[in-house]
C-alpha cells in the first residue's frame, strides 16, 4: 500500500504538472488536446508494459517489475527536472517512455502483490485499502507537488522581475497568474511588461515555470525513490 501510495505520487503528479507546464504561454504553448499528443509515448509505453509485467511479476515475483519501476520513475522524474527552453519535442521522448515504462511495469504489480498476499475472503477489504492509498497519493501529489510548484516558481520569477523594474502591483498580478490560466498569464505579461519590458517579464515568467516544474518532478523522484526503497526491502518475500 505504501508503494502504491508513492507510485500514485508520480502518477497524477507528473500528468497534472507535465499538463501545467506544456500549456503554458511561456513555455512550449501546446492547447490541451496538443499537449495530450505529446502524451501519447507515455500512455503507449504504461499500456504495453503493464501487460508485460504482470507475466514477468507471475515468473519471477513483484520484487523486479515494482522496485525496477520505480526506479525508472525516479530517473523519468529527474530528467523531466532539467526540461528548459531549449528544450524540443524530440527531447521530451526519452523522459516520456522511461517514465511510461516505470509506471507501467510497477503499478500494476504493486496492486496484485497485496491481493495476492490474503485470504479470498479479505480480498474486498485489501482492495478497498489499496484504492484508498491511491486516493491519498493523489491528493498528496496535488497538494504538496502544487505548493512547491507555486512556492519555487514565484520566487525565481520574482527574483528575475526585481530587475526589469516591475512595480509590486504587477509583481503580485503576475504571481497570481503564473500557474493560471494560458490567456491570464499572457494578460499579466502584457500589463506587466508594456513594450519596452515585455521580453524580460516573458523571460521571467518563463524562468518561474521552469523553476517550479522542475521542484514537482524532484518531488516526484524523492517519492518513486523511497518506493523502491520501500518495494525491494517489503516485497522480498517470494510470492
Amino acid at each position: 500500500n505504501v508503494v502504491t501510495l508513492l507510485a500514485t505520487v508520480g502518477l497524477i503528479g507528473f500528468l497534472f504538472f507535465f499538463n501545467l507546464y506544456a500549456q503554458s504561454v511561456v513555455t512550449f504553448d501546446y492547447s490541451a488536446v496538443g499537449a495530450s499528443l505529446v502524451l501519447l509515448p507515455y500512455g503507449v509505453s504504461l499500456f504495453v508494459t503493464s501487460l508485460l509485467a504482470g507475466r514477468l511479476g507471475d515468473r519471477v515475483g513483484y520484487v523486479i517489475p515494482v522496485g525496477g519501476g520505480l526506479v525508472l520513475m525516479t530517473i523519468g522524474a529527474v530528467l523531466f527536472a532539467t526540461v528548459d527552453d531549449v528544450t524540443s519535442l524530440g527531447d521530451l521522448w526519452v523522459p516520456l517512455v522511461v517514465s511510461g515504462v516505470g509506471l507501467g511495469a510497477c503499478f500494476a504489480t504493486a496492486s496484485a502483490a497485496p491481493l495476492g498476499s490474503v485470504p479470498p475472503e479479505l480480498t474486498g477489504e485489501a482492495a478497498g485499502t489499496l484504492n484508498v492509498s491511491r486516493y491519498i497519493g493523489g491528493a498528496l501529489s496535488v497538494a504538496v507537488g502544487g505548493a512547491l510548484f507555486v512556492g519555487r516558481g514565484v520566487d525565481a520569477m520574482n527574483d528575475a522581475l526585481a530587475g526589469a523594474g516591475v512595480s509590486g502591483v504587477e509583481e503580485s498580478s503576475m504571481d497570481a497568474a503564473l500557474t493560471g490560466s494560458p490567456a491570464g498569464l499572457q494578460s499579466a505579461i502584457d500589463a506587466a511588461g508594456g513594450s519596452a519590458r515585455q521580453a524580460e517579464v516573458y523571460d521571467a515568467a518563463r524562468t518561474g515555470m521552469e523553476a517550479g516544474f522542475a521542484a514537482a518532478c524532484w518531488m516526484i523522484a524523492v517519492c518513486s525513490a523511497a518506493g523502491a526503497i520501500v518495494a525491494f526491502w517489503g516485497l522480498r518475500r517470494p510470492r
